[in-house]
């Protein structure tokens, strides 16, 4: 997202700046992520017999959703490694 900042120059005058966009899905400490297909989603709630309520929930406003381009009901799939092995963690996106 590309907003604007204010910064007040040495004479009082406000000048327009661009912030710096910066791609948070591509940084060291974010896990993989990815948005599950209608398809996935259905066969993931069908597999642990649950409805999408019982999922964890992430803001559609959260850093990560909006990178993701998440809408609300959209099932996100984050892949986590533990130093054990790779695991797979699930939230829905909620209002």
């Amino acid at each position: 997202m590309i907003g604007s900042l204010y910064a007040q120059g040495a004479g009082g005058e406000l000048a327009k700046r661009k912030k710096a966009e910066v791609d948070i899905l591509a940084h060291v400490l974010l896990p993989p992520m990815k948005i599950l297909s209608e398809k996935e989603k259905n066969e993931l709630l069908k597999k642990y017999k649950i409805d999408q309520t019982q999922l964890p929930k992430i803001r559609k406003n959260d850093p990560a959703a909006v990178a993701l381009k998440a809408k609300v009901g959209d099932v996100i799939r984050i892949e986590r490694n533990d130093g054990t092995g790779k695991y797979y963690a699930y939230r829905v996106v909620i209002e």
